[in-house]
């Protein structure tokens, strides 16, 4: 493997066609609701009620996640001066910011957990500083979590990948 190259990685399309036909289903069945309970008469109880918001809500989140599937671009990008998991923010994390890189399995959750220098934290994006403290807020250990479930590539491959950039550029470790 070239540490010198710039990897892209790419969202998997098989969670959004999953959340597609399911938001799809929603639609049509409270579209199917309203036409045929409500086409005549007011709301009468709490699913009728329901079924309005629905007719109104799901075609919209359809709507948003067949854009979103349309405008895939790269998920993950890790390049020689840090790593960028833009489903997270738009801020390259450098390497010299990461202390450590792990994995952490969790009911069948794959996710890499960056360790980032908490005296460097403040050189960060707003972007991750954002995350770094809101995971610190539900007593999670301070970094930046990955989640390597809806990639184009295995789990077991972008740790390695991570990991290889990681030793490469980031910090030495300290004897």
């Amino acid at each position: 493997m070239d540490a010198r190259q710039t990897i892209k990685i790419k969202s998997s399309f098989s969670r959004p066609l999953q959340h597609i036909a399911m938001t799809s289903m929603l639609s049509f069945y409270s579209i199917g609701v309203v036409i045929y309970e409500l086409l005549g008469s007011e709301p009468e109880n709490l699913i009728e009620y329901i079924a309005c918001a629905g007719s109104v809500v799901f075609p919209l989140l359809t709507a948003r996640l067949v854009w979103r599937l349309l405008k895939t671009r790269d998920a993950i990008t890790i390049s020689p001066e840090g790593l960028c998991d833009r489903r997270l923010a738009d801020e390259t994390i450098p390497w010299k910011n990461i202390n450590e890189v792990a994995s952490w399995n969790d009911n069948r959750e794959q996710t890499i957990v960056l360790g980032i220098d908490p005296h460097q934290v403040d050189q960060l994006g707003r972007g991750i500083k954002s995350r770094i403290v809101r995971a610190s807020l539900f007593r999670m250990p301070k970094g930046i979590y990955i989640d390597g479930r809806v990639l184009s590539i295995d789990f077991e491959r972008l740790f390695e990948l991570v990991a290889a950039y990681h030793r490469t550029y980031g910090k030495p470790k300290s004897v």
